[in-house]
């Protein structure tokens, strides 16, 4: 993520779910973009926080409705497969998204302290023989990689799992 940034940062607490606070914080980049980060837990009941936080996010920023809902599936199915599979039942943890938004693209990092899972070694989906093989799951990954225009996968220097994905924007 671009680190230069004369901007004001707004820090506040969303009330998540049994009181617990979901943390969110953005920061304007000039002349009209947007860096803006959420941390939640790795329940499936944070969902709805991600795409309300989403929401915000891309409200504020040069980007048409399209590619903002665009932007959002690929996220809320990258947390949703973190939330699945990234941990084991019960076992706490946390899911950083840091999304960046200016006139020309989109870039988020997805982190979490999960089991390892490089998502971008897996193999293209062959979508017709998944279909005809009766499977209505598993398509996630497709589709992000459908969704985004660079998807990455790398574990961080403190030792997290960091999904990236940038998306080239229309100008509006």
């Amino acid at each position: 993520m671009n680190n230069t940034c004369s901007t004001t940062t707004r820090r506040f607490l969303m009330k998540g779910v049994a009181g617990r606070a979901i943390e969110m914080v953005t920061q304007k980049l000039p002349p009209s973009g947007l860096r803006a980060t959420i941390l939640v837990g790795n329940e499936s009941r944070y969902l709805g926080a991600v795409r309300r936080f989403m929401h915000l996010v891309t409200a504020e920023c040069p980007i048409n409705p399209e590619e903002a809902y665009v932007v959002t599936l690929a996220i809320d199915e990258a947390v949703a497969n973190i939330m699945e599979h990234g941990y084991g039942a019960g076992k706490p943890g946390f899911v950083r998204v840091e999304v960046e938004i200016d006139d020309r693209e989109f870039k988020a990092v997805i982190a979490d302290r999960g089991t390892y899972f490089d998502l971008t070694a897996l193999p293209p989906l062959d979508l017709r023989s998944h279909v005809q093989d009766g499977r209505s799951r598993g398509l996630g990954v497709f589709m992000i990689r459908k969704l985004m225009e660079q998807v990455e996968y790398r574990v961080n220097e403190d030792g997290e799992n960091e999904l990236s994905l940038k998306k080239l924007l229309e100008r509006v």
